[in-house]
């Protein structure tokens, strides 16, 4: 991570759905969300002198835990379905087995 891949809050909020103050990227944070799993999720802020900033990449990876979670809420079958899915291809792959 350099200096040039991070953005201010105020930059997040434009990034993320919705009308989001930079307070809100702030108290994910420092709060997190609640999934409906009943997880809380936190989005990792970076601090350069006194100023906040957010990795683009960590905003998606936050955005994404957070559905991942609350797909696996709504749809648990479907979401363990997908995860035997991926497993199962992730140990062909090591074991060098295509499957297309």
């Amino acid at each position: 991570m350099t200096h040039e891949t991070l953005i201010n809050l105020t930059t997040a909020t434009r990034r993320v759905a919705g009308n989001h103050d930079p307070s809100t990227i702030y108290r994910w944070s420092r709060q997190g969300v609640t999934a409906r799993t009943g997880e809380r999720i936190f989005l990792p802020l970076v601090r350069v002198g006194r100023r906040l900033f957010v990795d683009p990449a960590e905003l998606d990876s936050f955005v994404k835990r957070l559905t991942a979670a609350d797909e696996a809420h709504y749809h648990p079958v479907a979401t363990r379905r997908a995860e035997e899915r991926a497993e199962a291809k992730r140990v062909l792959d090591e074991a060098g087995i295509g499957v297309s």
